[in-house]
């Protein structure tokens, strides 16, 4: 799913806790705000690498300017016990 946020409408979106998700900026001056359910917490976060071809992401840009945490994440065909494990039903 995918939605776009601009300084027109003037929306937000709701994302639920644990939820895996991410932003693309799509010009040059952009502010992005956060509102959050518990304190921030660095040590919590965890990641998945932006262009995984497991989530199938057709993102807007191909070569986007990562911060260096972002660049770091691995995709989920890598073993990752730091990720937490759902069962289906």
């Amino acid at each position: 799913m995918a939605v776009l946020l601009d300084d027109v409408k003037r929306q937000s979106l709701w994302i639920p806790p644990g939820f895996a998700h991410g932003f693309c900026a799509l010009s040059e001056d952009v502010d992005v705000l956060y509102k959050c359910t518990n304190y921030y917490d660095s040590h919590s976060e965890k990641g998945i690498r932006w262009d995984d071809p497991l989530l199938g992401i057709q993102w807007p840009v191909h070569s986007p300017v990562l911060s260096e945490k972002d660049s770091k994440y691995r995709p989920l065909s890598a073993d990752r016990e730091d990720l937490p494990a759902y069962a289906h039903r």
